[in-house]
């Protein structure tokens, strides 16, 4: 259960700051931010050589979600089964890790500035030989909200052809306790932490 409300809590911050009013009616409250919806085959022919493989670099509870909200998403917007890999397969794969863990295992992907905490990139480029899709972030933190902005390109139906995009809070995001929301996956390693979300809004450079 507290999994799923920290999916909710996450992905309700992208969804109201992205989606058009008439896309929020388009389905129930639940439905809205619970699940994602499946795209019609026009729509989904765009994302027709999106990667079958992940690769997550590091070990946390965080990135844990991280990982299966990217297949969940994937699978039921575009019936696109994504198969978890130990390491960086010979094939085009999705990349998620630290900005630190991602340039260790591919020198290549570089960034010249720090980035702020919990801020996100997502890139797509040729690297080790293969196509990869990169979802990098300064924290496991960060990587999640990447991965929940990579999703909701998707649902919006938005070319991810030359993906380069980096994303840092206007402000640190903050988190209060009230009781009531269990966001334990970005608070504790246990779900028997307590609290609700106030996310900053995220801006684009």
């Amino acid at each position: 259960m507290w999994h799923r409300v920290l999916r909710t809590a996450i992905y309700l911050g992208f969804l109201l700051g992205t989606l058009p009013e008439t896309s929020l009616r388009a389905e129930s409250g639940h439905n809205a931010w619970l699940r994602f919806a499946r795209l019609d085959v026009p729509a989904a022919k765009m994302y027709e050589t999106l990667p079958t493989t992940v690769v997550v670099l590091g070990h946390s509870v965080v990135l844990e979600s991280a990982e299966k909200e990217l297949t969940r998403g994937i699978k039921q917007m575009l019936e696109k089964n994504v198969r978890a890999e130990p390491d960086s397969p010979q094939e085009n794969s999705f990349i998620l890790g630290t900005l630190k863990e991602v340039q260790a295992a591919i020198p290549e992907i570089r960034n010249n500035h720090k980035i702020a905490n919990d801020a996100f990139w997502l890139i797509k480029r040729q690297a080790q030989g293969f196509p990869r899709v990169i979802i990098t972030g300064s924290t496991d933190r960060g990587v999640l909200y990447g991965v929940f902005a990579f999703l909701s390109k998707i649902a919006r139906n938005e070319s991810i052809a030359k993906l380069d995009e980096l994303q840092e809070p206007y402000a640190p995001i903050r988190w209060v306790t009230s009781g009531t929301i269990s966001t334990a996956a970005l608070n504790a390693d246990t779900p028997d932490a307590r609290s609700s979300s106030i996310m900053a809004p995220f801006v684009t450079t």
